[in-house]
Order: structure tokens, then C-alpha cells, then sequence
């Protein structure tokens, strides 16, 4: 039986049901339309608005390992979102095209 703030899972070839808390605000964000990150690094924000805004993205230098958060509208411009995480101060954006090069 599952509570409210639950999701069941079924392995792949396997009879068994797990089932395991999940956070429900997060999926209704992404439902409703906005980028939700959570302490994420720069790599997997990138692959997220990669596809979500079909571009190519390249780095330039070291990779940051700082995590990033936030709650982006997805109907923003991709000018727009970027700008919000350059704000950090720890990261550029370069754009020229479809491709994206990420800077520190």
C-alpha cells in the first residue's frame, strides 16, 4: 500500500516491488514547466538545458565542481537562464549559434 509522497518501482525481470519516498514538489515543477536543480553540477545542468533547448555544448578550461540550485521558468530564453546562472559568479557562457561553450 502506498502513502501520499510515495512511488513503487518493478526491476527489470525481477518480481519485486520496492517502493520508496520521492519528493512530489519536484515532480510537479517539471510537470508545470520549470528547471528545478538541486546541488548539481555545472555538467548535468548543462545536459538538462542541452536538451531541452536542442544545443551543443562545449567547456573551455576546468570544469567547475561547485553545485548549483535553483527554479528556472522553462519558457524563459536560453540568454535568460544562462544569464541567472553567470550571477553566481563561478561560471560564463559564451553563445554563438546552437552551440554554447561553458567558461570559467
Amino acid at each position: 500500500m502506498l502513502k501520499p509522497g510515495q512511488q513503487a518501482s518493478l526491476a527489470n525481470k525481477a518480481a519485486v516491488l520496492t517502493q520508496r519516498n520521492f519528493d512530489a514538489d519536484e515532480v510537479m515543477d517539471w510537470k508545470n514547466g520549470y528547471f528545478i536543480f538541486r546541488n548539481e553540477p555545472i555538467d548535468e545542468i548543462m545536459k538538462k538545458i542541452s536538451r531541452w533547448y536542442h544545443i551543443d555544448v562545449t567547456y573551455q578550461g576546468q570544469v567547475t565542481k561547485e553545485a548549483f540550485g535553483g527554479k528556472y521558468v522553462k519558457t524563459s530564453s536560453l540568454a535568460e537562464l544562462l544569464s541567472s546562472l553567470e550571477l553566481t559568479g563561478t561560471v560564463k557562457f559564451k553563445i554563438e549559434g546552437r552551440r554554447v561553450t561553458v567558461m570559467q
